[in-house]
C-alpha cells in the first residue's frame, strides 16, 4: 500500500474512534447531570412535596385572636396577642357549694364575713374602689367573672361601683326583706353576697349603681 494512503487511513481511523470515545463518554457526563447536577420535572415535584411536608407547621389562632392573612398566625403575633387574650372564667352555671367549715378555710376573715355572712365592709377600705385599670373582677370566693372595669365609675361612696355587671347570668339580684327594702346582689356561682344594686347610677347608661363590696372581689388586670 502506498505509504501515504496507509497514513491517512491510519488518521481516520483514530478520529473515528475518538469521536467514539467522546459520544460515550458525553452520554455517560449527560445522565451523571442528570442525577446531580440537573433535575427532572419528576425530581422537583417531589422535592417541592418533601419541603411543604418538613416546613414550619402551621399556628392556628386562639379564641378571639384574629388569624393573619391566609389563616396563619406568627409566632411573634400569637405570643403578643396571646398576652392580650382574656382569660378562661369559669361558667357561672358551674356551681360551688362547700360546707361552712370549708369556706372559712378558703376565705380570710373579711372576706368570709361578707362573702358568707352578708357583712359589709367600712367605705373607702378597699383598694379595688380606686381601680381604674382596663381589667375584670371576680369573685373572691369561686372566680365566677361579675365586672369590667370599663363599667366602673366613681361614685364617691367609698365602694366599688359599676353601671352593669359582664352579663346578667353571672349575679343574682333579690330583694331583701325588712324595713329599709333593697336588692341584694349575690354571686350566680357560690351564693356569696357582693353588695347591693341601687337606682342612682349614671342615667347615661343604665341608671343602676352596683354597690360591691371589695373584699368579695378580686381583680385581674388585662
Amino acid at each position: 500500500m502506498d505509504p501515504l494512503r496507509l497514513v491517512v487511513a491510519l488518521v481516520a481511523l483514530v478520529l473515528v474512534g475518538g469521536f467514539a470515545f467522546l459520544a460515550a463518554n458525553g452520554e455517560r457526563q449527560v445522565d451523571a447531570g442528570s442525577a446531580v447536577g440537573f433535575v427532572s420535572d419528576d425530581v422537583a415535584a417531589a422535592s417541592t412535596r418533601a419541603e411543604v411536608d418538613g416546613g414550619p407547621a402551621i399556628a392556628y389562632t386562639a379564641v378571639g385572636v384574629d388569624p393573619l392573612p391566609g389563616g396563619v398566625l406568627s409566632g411573634g403575633d400569637a405570643e403578643a396577642d396571646g398576652d392580650n387574650a382574656q382569660p378562661v372564667f369559669p361558667d357561672p352555671a358551674d356551681k360551688v357549694r362547700l360546707t361552712d367549715k370549708q369556706w372559712r378555710d378558703r376565705l380570710s376573715a373579711a372576706a368570709y364575713h361578707v362573702l358568707r355572712r352578708s357583712g359589709t365592709e367600712r367605705p373607702f377600705s378597699s383598694p379595688l374602689d380606686g381601680v381604674k385599670e382596663p381589667g375584670w373582677f371576680t369573685c373572691a370566693g369561686c372566680g365566677n367573672l361579675l365586672f369590667e372595669t370599663k363599667t366602673k365609675y366613681d361614685s364617691g361612696t367609698g365602694w366599688p361601683s359599676f353601671w352593669a355587671p359582664v352579663a346578667a347570668r353571672h349575679v343574682v339580684e333579690e330583694e331583701e326583706s325588712g324595713l329599709d327594702t333593697r336588692i341584694e346582689v349575690r354571686c350566680a356561682r357560690c351564693d356569696g353576697h357582693l353588695g347591693h344594686v341601687f337606682q342612682d347610677g349614671p342615667r347615661e347608661e343604665t341608671g343602676l349603681r352596683y354597690c360591691m363590696n371589695g373584699v368579695a372581689m378580686a381583680f385581674t388586670a388585662k
